[in-house]
């Protein structure tokens, strides 16, 4: 099965900022530990700050 999360759900105005990676990362890490497919889809998306990459997506190739 393959689990779809909106990056536009975690926007302030349209930039995705770090307060809100937690919560991705807490959303995508038990997915991944199970073994599900991950599509982050960027739509409506029109800044991903790389602070917000690093604690939402980055921390899970450490």
């Amino acid at each position: 099965m393959k689990v779809q999360v909106l990056l536009s759900a975690f926007l302030i105005s349209e930039n995705c900022m770090s307060l809100l990676a937690h919560a991705v990362f807490e959303l995508i890490h038990p997915q991944l530990q199970s073994g599900e497919l991950i599509d982050i889809d960027s739509t409506d998306v029109r800044r991903l700050l790389s602070v917000f990459f690093n604690f939402a997506i980055a921390i899970l190739l450490a």
